[in-house]
């Protein structure tokens, strides 16, 4: 008999798990890297004098620095939510995914972010 089906807190869920970290860099830093694209392409096409004097290659390189930095704090702020009391929740299967392996401000911020990025990238 295996261990799945067995309860697990949110905190062990996130601490002791080597896949929620990897859940959530993998479906998120897709969609930073196109917001930020889009952010120069729409540069582009509003403010064309703008983009010209900002956009050099050190502002793109600014860029390109700023998915890990993004990572970083993404993943802090996971493991920050765990550390209350939403962190003693306990969950009842050991799949941890994104949701049962963080807090619950920590889903609400991340699924707004992810609904913003979809949302931005409809051409109007």
């Amino acid at each position: 008999m295996g261990t799945l089906g067995t309860s697990i807190t949110v905190r062990e869920c996130f601490f002791t798990r080597y896949w929620p970290q990897s859940l959530i860099l993998g479906t998120q830093l897709p969609s930073i890297c196109t917001l930020f694209l889009s952010f120069e392409r729409i540069l582009a096409v509003v403010r064309p004098a703008v983009y010209k004097r900002t956009c050099t290659q050190n502002f793109k390189w600014v860029l390109t620095v700023m998915v890990p930095v993004w990572a970083v704090l993404t993943l802090s702020a996971a493991g920050l939510s765990v550390i209350g009391e939403d962190g003693e929740r306990v969950v009842g299967t050991r799949h941890c995914a994104i949701i049962t392996s963080t807090g619950r401000c920590n889903c609400l911020a991340r699924f707004f972010r992810v609904a913003f990025d979809g949302v931005s990238q409809y051409r109007w």
